[in-house]
């Protein structure tokens, strides 16, 4: 489709007697997909899929206006890096992400992502995602406090109920909503294993990216739950505006 972004990068590999061309990488972004984007509420999803052939593909998707997750694009690489991730950003960009102004980004923490997201998208917000802070939470719990299985009942009882306030904490709109589910996080995490580990842990990755990126939510796991809600009440109030003025 014209305005799609096609790219394969090689290196010259020289083999005995032989130089053969060596692919980098192979970058596909889809301009219809890039359009579609541009008509939704601008929330881009990252992630890389690490294949067991030790190729990387990262990917770059978004939810539509049917709740269906489709894909932007994606650079099939060798490995995880600053480059590789810029070189994709870098094509996003030049099929048609440059004209979207309140774009918002959600990803995990990975550096050389992170980083690229600032150089490529400077004026975007960056959100960590809750999900891998999750599972994140998850492994420090049980190395903290004991493995969650049916041996440990209480332990999994406990950890189920910090991780419900974690999720109303990311469902936060507001900063005093978020800080309080934080606050009963701690509570509970030290009036029933004595100690806040796993609070400690969330509330500084909550806040460690905060130097680096300038356009950030003051807690990072609420910030894309305000923008999705702010952009479905911005697009009620225009239809409801466009229903008056239907109206006899």
């Amino acid at each position: 489709m014209p305005g799609s972004v096609y790219r394969i990068n090689t290196n010259r590999v020289k083999r005995g007697k032989t130089t053969k061309a060596e692919v980098v990488n192979a970058i596909c972004v889809l301009k219809n997909a890039v359009d579609c984007f541009l008509n939704s509420v601008h929330v881009m999803y990252l992630d890389a899929c690490h294949e067991a052939d030790k190729w990387v593909i990262l990917l770059c998707c978004f939810m539509d206006s049917n709740h269906s997750v489709q894909p932007i694009g994606f650079s099939l690489c060798q490995a995880e890096t600053k480059t590789d991730w810029e070189q994709f950003l870098l094509a996003l960009d030049a099929a048609g992400m440059k004209k979207v102004t309140d774009l918002v980004v959600y990803s995990d923490r990975n550096d050389a992502l992170v980083n690229s997201v600032r150089l490529v998208f400077p004026s975007c917000e960056w959100v960590p995602c809750a999900v891998h802070l999750q599972r994140n939470v998850q492994l420090l719990w049980e190395e903290s406090y004991g493995r969650l299985s049916m041996k440990n009942e209480e332990n999994v009882v406990v950890f189920n109920k910090f991780m419900e306030m974690f999720k109303k904490a990311c469902l936060s709109t507001e900063k005093r909503e978020c800080e309080k589910w934080l606050r009963e996080m701690k509570r509970l995490e030290e009036a029933k294993c004595g100690y806040h580990f796993c609070w400690q842990y969330l509330t500084v990755r909550s806040y460690a990216f905060r130097p680096s990126m300038p356009n950030c939510s003051y807690i990072a796991i609420c910030g894309l739950t305000a923008g999705i809600r702010s952009a479905v009440a911005s697009t009620i109030a225009q239809l409801n505006c466009q229903i008056a003025s239907a109206a006899p």
